[in-house]
């Protein structure tokens, strides 16, 4: 195995927006930073499975006005998708190749190394902080090492490699389900019947016990032909599980056939439709979540609770999609004008490596709360912050745990980073 030796301050293991934005940040601060990715482009969930759509980064404040709670690295991309006429005002929808483009473009402009086709195999810890992370790429393994690492793999694998403790779904560790979701081309817009007859339609066609379709999602993008499609659900498969995920990716393409099938034959609008695009693997909603110093809960949520160390704002609802058909779907608003805030804390482990940062999904929350945070705007927040605070830690021989997160959040409102204060 080659030994890279300590050539970086900080490695980020995954590239979607969570970890781009945290080496991004890092970067822009003066570290040395690397970006490792499994797949050959940036993006994550929003270039490859495609999940082509932001959900709500916005808040109505208590003067009526609408605000953004994402700002920062999130905002800028965002600017740069519009400019290139690549996003929606409404909804939030955007072209996924050209997000891939942008990412690239920033990663490089801000002088992050990346290192795509590179597969996270195994972190090593040495007195109580991680030393190096085993990869494994076209040129065999690799030994990388670094100051401070951040897990931004979504699914929380550096941590679980580095022996942090974690639990899985909910209840009984079930998991919301899969869904392959994908761009349906040759689609006739002005024909289209209202989404609740398109599903009503689509339930007629299908055999619940067969194909579990519940309801479909559809939205415009930025291409008059293309619609994003929310394909149904993939339930009861371990996504944690390379066996169990290999029959869910069968399982959710044998469906995306069937749901085009049946479009086609059904409902009007859609005679000439076709998958113009599939991702490269299902989308995963859920899997770990960290036993953090702090883990958000269902009514820090819908309370709006604010932090003296909250690092990122959001004020999606509870979704809690089912994991299986013997539990209804959950959507659970929170109240008008309100917003939550995530703690520092919830990034750091509350036994593990002093070094280690967790700025995805696998953050520390309850079932319940990540079925708000996870959405990917917020994600953006998340992992931009944990960039600014590796950096803090540097300075603090590479603790993150000795990061001031009052501090940290007075840094990100003066930059603007993580949305408007309140008014």
């Amino acid at each position: 195995m080659a030994d890279t030796g300590a050539d970086h301050d900080v490695v980020v293991a995954g590239g979607g927006l969570a970890g781009t934005f945290a080496a991004i940040a890092a970067a822009r601060e003066g570290a040395r930073t690397l970006l490792i990715e499994r797949y050959g482009f940036l993006g994550g969930m929003a270039t490859l499975v495609p999940v082509t759509l932001f959900m709500q980064y916005h808040v109505m404040t208590r003067d009526g006005r609408i605000r953004e709670l994402v700002k920062g690295l999130f905002g800028e991309t965002v600017r740069r998708l519009k400019a290139a006429g690549m996003m929606l005002d409404r909804p939030f929808a955007f072209d996924d190749i050209a997000l891939r483009g942008v990412l690239d473009d920033m990663t490089g402009e801000a002088g992050v190394e990346v290192r795509l086709h590179t597969v996270l195999a195994g972190a090593v810890v040495r007195k109580g902080r991680v030393a190096s992370v085993i990869c494994a790429g076209k040129s065999g393994l690799r030994d990388l090492r670094a100051r401070i690492f951040i897990d931004a793999t979504g699914d929380g694998d550096l941590a679980h490699h580095a022996g942090v403790a974690y639990d899985v779904g909910g209840e009984e560790g079930r998991t919301q389900p899969m869904t392959p979701t994908f761009l349906l081309g040759g689609v006739d817009a002005a024909r289209l019947p209202p989404r609740s007859d398109i599903n009503r339609r689509l339930q007629d066609a299908f055999d619940r016990r067969e194909s579990p379709i519940f309801a479909l999602g559809f939205w415009r993008t930025p291409h008059p032909d293309l619609v994003l499609v929310n394909a149904g659900y993939v339930a009861g498969r371990n996504a944690l599980d390379e066996a169990d995920l290999s029959r869910a990716e069968v399982e959710g393409r044998r469906l995306v056939r069937g749901i085009v099938e049946a479009l086609r034959r059904f409902v009007p609008g859609f005679e000439s439709c076709y998958a113009a695009r599939l991702g490269a693997q299902i989308g995963v909603r859920e899997t770990r979540h960290l036993r953090g110093q702090y883990t958000l809960s269902e009514a820090d949520v819908l309370g709006g609770r604010h932090f003296e160390d909250g690092i990122a704002r959001c004020a999606f609802e509870i979704d809690v999609h089912p994991p299986g058909p013997d539990r209804p779907k959950r959507n659970t608003p929170l109240p008008p004008g309100v917003f939550y805030e995530i703690p520092y804390r919830c990034l750091l482990p509350a036994r593990g490596p002093a070094n280690l940062l967790v700025a995805c999904r696998a953050l520390s929350a309850t079932h319940e709360a990540h079925a708000s945070l996870r959405i990917m705007p917020t994600m953006s927040s998340v992992g931009e912050a944990a960039g600014l605070a590796a950096v803090r830690a540097l300075a603090l021989g590479g603790d993150a745990r000795r990061v001031d997160g009052v501090a940290l959040k007075c840094d990100l409102l003066l930059r603007g980073i993580m949305g408007e204060p309140e008014g």
